[in-house]
């Protein structure tokens, strides 16, 4: 229905899905390599995910990808992530490994949360549980890096669409995600 109706009434004609994969792998391919007619790394564009999934926040990188949680408005970027918690967004991913993902249905390690997976992967406090189950670690790890090692199929946004912002508000309204009214502009870089 979003990708059929709703988007493109809206005005969205880069309605972007690859069978068999999920969004989150789809917003990576595009984070990682954005083939966006006319985005060039070192232009003023950044790409914002708007996500409140963490598993993103694997994707920031320096001042080009962050991640916005819709439901807070907090924006999490590279250094967020170093200065609240220690670590790079590819060791958030093991994080994720490491402790699980309920919305993705990753078991992690029992008894084992994100503070107790920080420490063990900064070196501040090895877990001999994590240390016992690291093949089980390398198992979560494959289910929660984005994108999935087997989606390679990048999918190029060809133009810019013509968004009809007054359909965009009234349909993130009625979707009860009103931080995202009158989002109109790309995100700049100071």
């Amino acid at each position: 229905l979003l990708k059929t109706e709703i988007l493109p009434s809206l005005g969205a004609a880069n309605n972007l899905y690859i069978d068999g994969y999920e969004a989150d792998d789809i917003l990576a391919l595009i984070a990682k390599h954005p083939l966006i007619e006319g985005y060039d790394r070192t232009g003023d564009i950044a790409i914002m995910i708007v996500s409140a999934d963490q598993d993103m926040w694997q994707l920031c990188e320096r001042d080009h990808v962050v991640c916005r949680n819709p439901r807070t408005g907090d924006i999490v970027g590279e250094a967020d992530l170093l200065l609240r918690y220690g670590v790079t967004p590819p060791e958030f991913a093991l994080v994720k490994a490491i402790e699980g993902c309920k919305t993705d249905d990753v078991p992690g390690i029992r008894g084992v949360g994100m503070a107790t997976a920080i420490k063990h992967i900064t070196g501040a406090k090895k877990h001999p549980g994590i240390t016992a189950n690291w093949a089980a670690v390398r198992s979560n790890l494959d289910l929660v890096v984005l994108p999935h090692r087997q989606c390679r199929q990048v999918p190029i946004l060809k133009g810019h669409e013509s968004i009809d912002w007054s359909k965009w508000n009234k349909v993130v309204s009625e979707l009860g995600m009103d931080s995202l009214r009158n989002t109109r502009e790309p995100i700049r870089r100071k």
